[in-house]
């Protein structure tokens, strides 16, 4: 795995974080009888789930880690710097 490889597959699970954290936004002001409210509830509207698509586009179907990408990514970071067990714990984390 190379460094290029490993950008793009943070910016992937990024863009999947990105994508989660909106829609919790939006649902938790959508609930609001506000013009904040309203808004949540347009956007979402008109978003019609398309930032889920994409999102779910950049993710392997069976986990957002699978044991080979986690293994290349434990090594890339260990040969950086990085304790192994570390990166590990994070990545699991993310993956719960």
């Amino acid at each position: 795995m190379t460094v290029s490889m490993l950008d793009e597959m943070i910016d992937e699970k990024l863009m999947l974080l990105e994508a989660l954290e909106w829609y919790a936004e939006k649902v938790r002001d959508c609930r609001k009888v506000t013009r904040e409210g309203d808004e949540a509830r347009h956007d979402l509207d008109r978003d019609g789930g398309e930032r889920a698509r994409l999102a779910l586009e950049c993710i392997p179907r069976n986990s957002i880690f699978n044991d080979e990408e986690a293994m290349d990514l434990i090594r890339l970071l260990q040969d950086n710097g990085y304790e192994a067990d570390e990166v590990y714990n994070a990545m699991k984390e993310m993956s719960s």
